[in-house]
């Protein structure tokens, strides 16, 4: 595997891992959460997503940065009632906090995954409903050719202030650890 190669991955692949923003007709790729209560767990996605700013470099893809914005409306879970409850300001507050980021940077090779596929872990900056926080995520390489990545992290839901927080004394209250997955097929290198 070619440097060049290496290191687009390691910087752009990542930062397809919370994408989704309006104005793009289909992702390339999917952006999912599940979330859990007592009796169900609901399995979302973000159906908008851009891209804003890529700068990778092949020679150092530890100093690669990519930038994603979320359309938070665009989530979906297959239930509209709850969308548009999670859309209000009892979760994501949409109307004020409409659009969420993350930066994607200090990529670095893992290993290979289970599947033999090679595997990176990288930091993600997270602005989430007004609030900032940086996670670890990891991802891998699933083909080569178009590109393609898949990987994920979990977020805590009330660290970035969406919800109250878990008891069990309520059976609809929501467990506050969200694991989000990504898979996406990324342009063919030039």
């Amino acid at each position: 595997m070619s440097c060049r190669f290496v290191a687009y991955f390691a910087a752009a692949s990542i930062a397809l891992a919370w994408a989704a923003f309006a104005g793009e007709d289909a992702p390339p790729g999917s952006i999912t959460f599940e979330a859990e209560n007592t009796f169900s767990t609901a399995h979302g996605k973000f159906e908008k997503w851009r891209i804003t700013r890529a700068l990778i470099d092949p020679a150092a893809p530890r100093e690669g940065i990519v930038e994603v914005e979320v359309d938070v409306a665009s989530l979906a879970t297959g239930i509209e009632r709850r969308d548009d409850h999670l859309r209000t300001a009892d979760f994501f507050d949409v109307e004020k906090f409409p659009t969420a980021r993350v930066r994607v940077h200090d990529a670095e090779p893992h290993g290979k995954s289970g599947r033999g596929n090679p595997r990176y872990r990288a930091k993600f900056d997270f602005e989430i409903h007004g609030v900032k926080k940086t996670l670890d995520g990891e991802f891998e390489v699933t083909q080569t050719s178009p590109p393609a990545v898949e990987g994920g992290l979990t977020l805590n839901r009330i660290d970035f202030g969406i919800g109250d927080p878990y008891t069990w004394y309520i059976p609809g209250s929501i467990v506050e650890e969200v694991p989000v997955h990504f898979r996406a097929t990324l342009p063919e290198l030039r």
